[in-house]
């Protein structure tokens, strides 16, 4: 799994640094959703950490990277908590800012998993639906590029 995400990691960022960022504004979301136990934590802190620093490197703006992490600033500086609130309320702002031109870039590290309930992300306090996501995804009208690297990452593809 390890190997697995760093692969895609680095093939997203290789793609990030290939693509011309044409007349638009690039934009990214880093998801560092919980991890269930403190190997994975570590592992899905390193993530976070090393995809915001490959964007910064390959000319996002350090004000158009949000970082969430369980834990938040606390675990990495500058993080906001990983909760389904926050990151709902930050693709809402994304909403009405970003133009059709932009490129909106997701990263997802950390636990999610599909049930009889549907797909879920393990966000803290309230788990955050598929369904719920995909919606707000929808309404950004930024070109999207989505990355995700969690074991049940095929149930987004229906969100």
């Amino acid at each position: 799994m390890k190997k697995l995400a760093a692969l895609f990691a680095m093939a997203a960022l290789l793609l990030a640094a290939a693509l011309p960022s044409g007349a638009g504004d690039r934009f990214a979301v880093i998801i560092g959703a919980k991890s269930g136990e403190q190997e994975l934590f570590e592992t899905n802190k390193s993530y976070c950490s090393r995809t915001q620093d490959a964007l910064l490197k390959n000319g996002f703006p350090a004000d158009a990277i949000r970082l969430f992490t369980e834990g938040g600033a606390n675990s990495l500086p500058g993080a906001s908590e990983a909760s389904a609130e926050a990151i709902l309320e930050h693709l809402q702002k994304l909403e009405t800012t970003l133009k059709d031109s932009d490129q909106l870039w997701i990263f997802l590290y950390g636990e999610a998993n599909i049930n009889q309930k549907g797909l879920s992300i393990a966000t803290s306090g309230k788990r955050l639906r598929g369904p719920l996501l995909g919606d707000e995804l929808d309404k950004i009208s930024a070109k999207q590029f989505i990355f995700c690297m969690t074991r049940q990452s095929s149930g987004l593809m229906d969100a």
